[in-house]
């Protein structure tokens, strides 16, 4: 399911776009959009802070983090500069870690939210050129295993989707 179906179910869905193009996509099809790179921080700062007026405005809360953003990037390890590397592990691993983190007093207010990672059959297993991809989804693997049991306290769930490629 996606946010235009979210929508439609009636929930107020909160949707965030890398390009100017995305956001005018989904403009007037889900509650808000708003243009975030989940690489800078002050994006991340502005979007809870959007958010958090929305819900407020609304009487409305937060009950899910659906961390999508990914890419999928590398090639042999011989071949690929560590500029690639970086950037795949900062889009695919700190970019959920900082969107959560985020959230997270959001959600700690909220009994049974949830917290939804995107995540890939490659964070279970490993191909050959892989190397920064297989490893940034291993990664967002042990962080919600971690997280899952850090925040049952809270009534917080954690769980991953993990889609193999397809056409």
């Amino acid at each position: 399911m996606g946010a235009l179906q979210f929508t439609k179910m009636g929930f107020h869905v909160v949707a965030t776009c890398l390009t100017d193009q995305g956001v005018e996509s989904m403009k007037n099809k889900v509650a808000m959009v708003t243009k975030v790179d989940v690489t800078k921080q002050a994006d991340i700062d502005r979007l809870v802070k959007e958010t958090t007026t929305y819900c407020s405005n609304k009487n409305v809360k937060v009950w899910t983090v659906w961390n999508n953003a990914g890419i999928a990037d590398g090639g042999a390890l011989d071949w690929t500069d560590m500029k690639t590397y970086r950037f795949v592990f900062e889009v695919n691993v700190f970019g959920v870690i900082a969107v959560t983190k985020g959230f997270l007093p959001l959600l700690k207010a909220n009994k049974n939210s949830r917290i939804i990672n995107l995540c890939s059959l490659a964070g279970f297993t490993s191909a050959p050129m892989m190397g920064a991809y297989n490893g940034s989804k291993h990664a967002v693997e042990g962080f919600a295993k971690s997280l899952r049991a850090e925040l049952k306290p809270w009534s917080i769930n954690v769980c991953n989707i993990n889609p193999g490629f397809m056409k």
